[in-house]
């Protein structure tokens, strides 16, 4: 009944090329079951000996050099003793047969039958899957590869031994059209890069070259086989498209012997190619609204372009202007990808390695203010105050099923020195629990306003909305003794005849005022949320932080004032730090049941410097008239 309820929703916003696409897969999807029933068709053991590779026959590399991120002692002595860290935690490898088909928290077993046959989805007895998924990214053998000329030679035959014995296994354990780990292409996608790369890197100590070569050359030619017939198009266009498409080149480029070469690169690039010049807006962000996979787009951007400089393969000008301008984009947010904000969904997945280190620079974060007005940021840094604030007011995501975006309109995320004072919570999980899918991507998840409990648009599915608002930056003040003034606005409750307008106001001093006027017409539940990354202690009005470097304090004036902590009656209060992974925060919470319009005032104070009322209140008086 999920399934068919799923479906119906998705039909909803298909057009007709679309369904005339999906018609065409689910022909292949019966096309496969005949050929999983009769065992015939794409195979894994296709004897490639005969003939000669290219990448193969080579002594050298036949892959462009890379930059990566230092791996502590800690970390490469786990990797030599065949322990990865994941996004649940830690995963150890071992020789079982079941090893790729459980989740390092759960016992239950996927089952090994024809991959469109398994129940995946919210609600299945097995768990998520995403969690299943990673470890068969074969990621972990770039990271073992990596270690191979840091090490002495004993830990050095381990390392090799590891990257043989998984790639072994997993081409033994998951014949095509079999599992879980055919049923996202992208997947297929991102193990053809893992395992080219990897091998590529120790192509001169391989233990057993012969077995490791043919796994290889097999994973890699039923992969792109099963890739380029289930490419995610239309209304699944997104991150997933970008992979897909990744790995279709890298199987093109690096082994133009296969007779299906060609057509594999062609389709590849040219959907590739298009896909990067819609999701990459001119400013350099993200048409999904999520930081994360904007890091995996340009991640796997950044591995085709230095594919093609490596290959002397000609590449658009205008690509590489937007992975420039990607990179620019990022960088203002942060300077690593471990100090970047949550905003939308992240499932602390990556393109290749989470030691590649492509795309971020060494330079600062700008200074002042920058905005990104395709993207829909507004992004303040400034080193003498140690402050850092970001200033949502961009779309909700991709249409037409905005899968990756959250209900954060207008959220502001605020960080002082090393304390995240004010933060984004995280996604927690994909396919896991349907409530807690639902609470994170959810308006009250947000530093934002919440209108009678209800998000800002329509959650129809765990990775679809409807009803989508309109978010717009309408003012932009720097002039007035170096006060930086922004006033934006969202209609995500239009339905109700409401508008939310959000104003920040930044002091040279480092303190901070948010207004937030909800105009309408009624009696309605009005709701502010702050999420913290900090501990806090009510002194009088004033919500101080107890463990920060800073002395942080905040106030909300308008409601009745809140603190929650870990609460599930309703669900207030928790963060994930990466995927899989929740602990409880405490969230300010002020409510009210009043008649509109209204409006909240929130001051936030740093180094015991007071904001002055008067000043706030000719601040406030120049947004009102904007808006009035």
């Amino acid at each position: 009944m999920l399934k068919i309820s799923w479906y119906l929703k998705r039909i909803k916003v298909m057009g007709f090329k679309e369904i005339l696409y999906r018609i065409y897969e689910q022909v292949h999807i019966v096309i496969y079951l005949i050929q999983y029933r009769l065992g015939v068709g794409i195979s894994s053991d296709i004897d490639f000996s005969g003939k000669k590779f290219r990448f193969i026959e080579s002594n050298s590399s036949c892959l462009p050099a890379l930059t990566w991120k230092t791996i502590s002692e800690l970390e490469k002595k786990k990797i030599i003793e065949g322990v990865f860290e994941l996004s649940d935690g830690e995963w150890l490898w071992n020789d079982n047969d079941n090893i790729w088909f459980q989740s390092s928290k759960s016992k239950v077993l996927w089952p090994r039958a024809f991959f469109n046959s398994i129940d995946y989805r919210q609600g299945n007895i097995y768990g998520d899957v995403r969690v299943s998924w990673e470890p068969a990214r074969l990621q972990q053998l770039v990271d073992a590869a990596l270690l191979l000329n840091t090490v002495d030679a004993e830990s050095s035959k381990k390392l090799i031994s590891l990257i043989e014995e998984q790639l072994d296994s997993w081409v033994k354990l998951n014949p095509p059209l079999c599992g879980i780990h055919y049923i996202s292409s992208m997947e297929c996608a991102l193990r053809i890069m893992a395992v080219c790369i990897s091998i590529d890197m120790v192509r001169n100590d391989l233990h057993k070259p012969e077995q490791s070569w043919s796994n290889l050359l097999s994973l890699v030619w039923s992969h792109a086989l099963f890739i380029e017939k289930r490419i995610s198009l239309y209304s699944s266009a997104g991150n997933h498209t970008v992979a897909e498409c990744a790995g279709l080149i890298f199987a093109g480029v690096l082994f133009p012997e296969f007779k299906e070469a060609k057509r594999w690169k062609e389709t590849g690039e040219r959907i590739f190619f298009d896909e990067i010049k819609r999701q990459i807006y001119p400013d350099g962000g993200g048409l999904e609204q999520t930081l994360w996979y904007h890091v995996f787009v340009l991640d796997l951007l950044g591995l085709v372009i230095k594919l093609y400089e490596h290959y002397a393969i000609k590449i658009d000008d205008e690509i590489v202007i937007l992975y420039n301008k990607g990179r620019q984009f990022l960088n203002t947010f942060s300077l690593s990808l471990e100090e970047l904000p949550n905003i939308g969904d992240s499932d602390s997945g990556y393109a290749l390695s989470k030691y590649l280190n492509i795309i971020w620079t060494e330079c600062l974060c700008n200074e002042g203010l920058t905005t990104f007005n395709e993207s829909g940021y507004s992004v303040f840094n400034k080193s003498e105050t140690h402050q850092h604030l970001v200033f949502d007011h961009g779309t909700l995501g991709m249409a037409p099923s905005y899968g990756h975006g959250h209900a954060d309109a207008l959220s502001v995320i605020l960080r002082y020195g090393n304390d995240d004072v004010l933060i984004d919570p995280g996604t927690y999980t994909y396919t896991g629990d349907p409530e807690w899918r639902k609470y994170f991507r959810s308006s009250r998840a947000h530093n934002t306003v919440v209108i009678n409990g209800l998000d800002q648009s329509r959650q129809e599915s765990s990775f679809s909305w409807s009803k989508p608002y309109v978010s717009k930056l309408i003012e932009i003040d720097q002039a007035t003794g170096d006060i930086v003034r922004l006033l934006a606005y969202h209609d995500g409750y239009k339905e109700l005849g409401i508008r939310h307008w959000r104003g920040v106001i930044i002091f040279p001093t480092g303190c901070i005022a948010v207004w937030d006027y909800v105009d309408g017409i009624g009696e309605f539940d009005i709701e502010l949320n702050w999420h913290l990354g900090v501990q806090v202690k009510k002194i009088g009005k004033v919500f101080y932080a107890t463990n920060s470097t800073d002395h942080v304090g905040l106030q909300i004036d308008g409601g009745e004032v809140h603190v929650h902590h870990g609460e599930m009656t309703p669900i207030l209060g928790w963060q994930s730090t990466k995927y899989g992974v929740k602990i409880p925060i405490m969230t300010l919470s002020a409510t009210i049941h009043n008649t509109l319009p209204m409006s909240f005032v929130t001051k936030i104070s740093v180094d015991n410097l007071e904001i002055n009322d008067d000043v706030l209140s000719e601040e406030i008086s120049l947004l009102e008239g904007c808006i009035l």
